[in-house]
């Protein structure tokens, strides 16, 4: 039902939504159009000889002085103040300052209509504080009728002397997620002709996401870069939501609004609909949870005119946004509880969600509105699956889902229609080296024209596979390098295994079933395996190998025939001096050159380059390259760059190194810094993980943090190559020595690149000790760690085992794992395990 006035602020002087806002600081103040519509039902008119119009300031954004300068157009004119003390309506309490408007020419009227709007221009209005206000306008009309109206207003910092805080480039970004999925899903809306009730009722949710892109300063603090060094208690950093709602002033609701703002007792008020009932929580799982130790959220209350959410820094939270201790590098907000029947426009189907930040120290004030796309309800009542393997199927993908109003779906990914309910008639796919496994399988619902539709996300998640879904290997004598063939059918583990005659050799597992082949590679004289490495095209087997004294490193090549043949040119010699540390290499793209890193020798560190073919350095000059501060843990090429770690520290500038892969002759802007300041900790690169395109390179970077007692800290960052620059980073706790018996890092992409899976040595300060593994998730994009990592080592026994490495099955459904039953003793033996993936449970809230 519609209430007899609306109130709407706009200030002329912004020509895009949202333009209710004005601003501190201007010479000239603020104009604003008080727009008032009569919905009373009758022709009315304000009269000179009637009581004034009377506009109700909040009094802490406007004083005495500022609203005595406020001037309004003809035909009106300002007729004094009122103080909130002498304010004539009690029921305020004392909290506006009052404009009296009069009619200025004694004998004239101004005609209001019934329906009709009338637009109050008010001008030269300074506020003294940002923030947000109320704003009243009231008048007694003839025959008891009386106005009563109220709107929000926003009084935001003038002029951009500061820096902008939300953006692509800036401090903070932010991501919306709308129902399960992205900002394009869209919020739904039941029929309009019907009340919502819980038959009815599909309820939106709205993910808010703030990640701090650029950490900056004050390593030393041991927080790794913040976005302010302290901020105003009196004034405190706020980020402000709202929504545009119909509040029954109009006769109609406006498009664009979301839902409406009725309350408890006034006509139509719906427990469903009134966005006074819309949850916001710091806690994706409880909508209840308004207070953490670093944020709390101000809910909507009563007395404002419409509802809006204030989020602000609890005292502890001295820097806003850290890159790890502290408040870390995130803020999650989600709303629940969001219901709509206000009617959908097929031609302007958005609503908006406007966010503002206010008191920021050395930020402007500003306000970023979001469309949302709005649709008439088609529902999702359930989603689920699961995902199982078997020896004679494979890996299976099943999903199953129940929808209401809709008339068909599709699944992301498949061009086949699928019906609006999987009962009896499961959805399955065969996870292969084809059709890998996805991160997150998606469902969307249309109705029978195909112009309403929702979706609805499920994810995958990883654990230790515990219960054996996949054999476990045979055991092995201290291993240390793992790699599988690009189908999968093989598994090759460099271990201290020894056939029946007593050789040492490198194992060959069936990639399924983990059985040794009867021919595995052996290698002469005792040589002790340190890493082996296939070839993209499945012909070559590359295995570094000490001598039993450890003074001498080879290299040879093997063919992937049955049983593998010595490629001839097998072995050579890597460099005549001591090599303790052969575990890192890496082959070209095309098959053709093995990369081998010699971080630790006698001689000037260097990386070789060698032919896979002939088993001889290529090219035939400046190789081996001499690597100044050549970093101890990784190696990797793509197209025509390597990519390894240089050490940064009082004698090189390092971080990130990349080579021209033809050359081993750095490109130009290599090393890549991984500070966050350059007065800050040290960071040199560790084990590197390069996409697919080539464009990113993520790595566990090590550093030591000099003003706590050179503590070694340790980064998950990410180096944008095209542009040459850090690009993300945040502190982790998952790192490693830079010598040990085995290795004791890696990182792995999921098989679509959207999680990214590291392990390391346990560096967090509340860990017994580290030397257990630490296995943690992280969304590629973003580098913010999934709600379910960590998660455990598989199991020996009944005890934890130790990861030496983990490599990605192409099918995306399987993670190899050589592991050790202990920690890395020289006589620890070791096996193949896994990590495998589950689908997140079923929900059956209806969206």
């Amino acid at each position: 039902m519609a209430q007899q006035f609306t109130l709407k602020l706009h200030n002329p002087d912004i020509d895009k939504n949202p333009n209710d806002l004005i601003y501190i600081g201007l010479n000239d103040g603020n104009k604003l159009n008080l727009e008032i519509t009569n919905n009373s039902g009758f022709d009315l008119q304000f009269d000179a000889q009637e009581r004034e119009l009377l506009v109700k300031f909040s009094k802490e954004v406007l004083d005495e002085s500022s609203v005595k300068g406020i001037t309004v157009k003809s035909p009106w004119a300002t007729n004094g103040i009122y103080t909130p003390e002498d304010d004539p309506n009690p029921a305020d309490q004392k909290k506006y300052y009052v404009l009296r408007l009069k009619l200025a020419d004694a004998a004239s009227t101004v005609a209001f209509p019934d329906k009709g709007t009338l637009t109050i221009a008010l001008a030269a209005i300074k506020p003294i504080a940002t923030g947000t206000a109320t704003l009243k306008l009231y008048h007694d009309f003839e025959d008891d009728i009386r106005m009563d109206a109220a709107n929000q207003l926003s009084i935001l910092a003038s002029g951009n002397n500061k820096k902008t805080l939300i953006g692509p480039n800036q401090s903070l970004g932010y991501r919306i997620m709308v129902n399960d999925s992205n900002d394009t899903n869209p919020i739904v809306a039941t029929a309009t002709n019907v009340p919502v009730t819980s038959d009815n009722a599909a309820e939106n949710t709205i993910h808010l996401n703030f990640f701090f892109q650029n950490p900056e300063t004050n390593e030393s603090q041991g927080n790794m870069g913040q976005l302010v060094p302290s901020w105003d208690p009196n004034h405190p950093p706020t980020f402000k939501l709202r929504f545009p709602y119909f509040n029954g002033n109009s006769p109609d609701p406006a498009y664009a609004d979301l839902t409406n703002d009725f309350k408890v007792g006034e006509p139509n008020y719906n427990t469903y609909t009134s966005a006074w009932n819309i949850l916001l929580s710091l806690d994706s799982k409880n909508p209840n949870v308004t207070t953490n130790d670093w944020w709390k959220i101000t809910a909507p209350t009563l007395g404002s005119s419409s509802p809006y959410w204030l989020i602000q820094p609890t005292p502890a939270n001295k820097y806003l946004f850290t890159g790890t201790y502290g408040p870390g590098p995130f803020l999650d907000l989600y709303f629940s509880h969001i219901y709509s029947n206000l009617p959908v426009s097929s031609n302007s189907p958005e609503t908006q969600i406007i966010l503002e930040s206010l008191q920021f120290p050395g930020f402007n004030d500003n306000v970023w509105p979001k469309p949302l796309f709005k649709e008439d309800s088609v529902q999702i009542l359930s989603f689920g699956g699961n995902i199982q393997y078997t020896p004679s199927s494979g890996t299976v993908l099943t999903l199953t889902w129940e929808t209401k109003n809709a008339d068909h779906c599709f699944i992301k990914g498949d061009a086949t229609q699928q019906g609006s309910k999987a009962s009896g008639k499961d959805y399955t796919k065969a996870i292969n080296n084809a059709n890998p496994l996805s991160s997150a399988y998606t469902i969307t619902a249309y109705d029978k024209q195909g112009v309403s539709k929702i979706s609805r996300t499920i994810h995958v998640k990883w654990k230790a596979d515990d219960a054996k879904v996949f054999p476990i290997s045979q055991s092995f004598q201290m291993p240390t390098a793992i790699d599988i063939s690009p189908s999968a059918d093989k598994v090759y583990v460099a271990g201290r295994v020894r056939d029946a005659i007593g050789s040492i050799v490198i194992s060959i597992l069936d990639g399924q079933t983990l059985v040794a082949s009867p021919n595995p590679i052996l290698l002469p004289n005792d040589e002790q395996p340190k890493n082996v490495a296939v070839s993209a095209d499945n012909t070559k087997i590359m295995v570094a190998a000490l001598s039993l004294t450890g003074d001498e490193g080879k290299v040879y090549g093997f063919s992937t025939s049955n049983p593998p043949s010595l490629i001839p040119g097998s072995p050579l010699i890597t460099n005549t001096n001591s090599l303790p540390n052969l575990y890192e290499m890496c082959i070209s793209e095309d098959s053709s050159t093995l990369f081998l890193s010699a971080p630790y020798t006698s001689v000037p560190t260097f990386i070789e380059a060698i032919d896979t073919g002939t088993i001889k350095p290529k090219p035939t000059t400046g190789n081996p390259a001499n690597i100044k501060g050549l970093g101890p843990i990784g190696l990797s090429s793509k197209g025509n760059n390597l990519f390894c770690p240089i050490i940064d520290g009082d004698t090189t500038s390092g971080g990130l190194g990349i080579l021209n892969s033809k050359t081993l002759a750095p490109i130009a802007g290599s090393p890549i810094s991984l500070r966050s300041d350059p007065k800050g900790v040290k960071y040199t690169a560790g084990p590197l993980l390069v996409s697919q395109d080539g464009n990113t390179v993520t790595t566990i970077a090590q550093g030591y943090d000099v003003a706590n007692n050179y503590a070694t800290v340790f980064i998950l960052c990410q180096v944008d190559i095209p542009s040459m620059k850090l690009s993300r980073r945040i502190q982790i706790f998952n790192g490693y020595p830079n010598s040990a018996p085995t290795p004791t890092t890696n990182l792995l992409y999921s098989g679509d690149e959207k999680y990214i899976f590291i392990f390391g040595l346990n560096f967090n300060k509340e860990a017994e000790n580290n030397d257990e593994t630490l296995v943690s998730v992280y969304y590629a994009s973003s580098l913010k760690e999934v709600s379910w990592s960590p998660i455990a080592t598989p199991l020996s026994d009944t005890s934890k085992t130790f990861v030496v490495n983990m490599k990605m099955a192409p099918n995306g459904a399987r993670i190899y794992a050589l592991t050790l039953d202990s920690s890395t003793s020289e006589v620890s033996s070791g096996a193949v395990r896994a990590f495998i993936p589950y689908l997140e449970a079923s929900s059956n809230r209806p969206i």
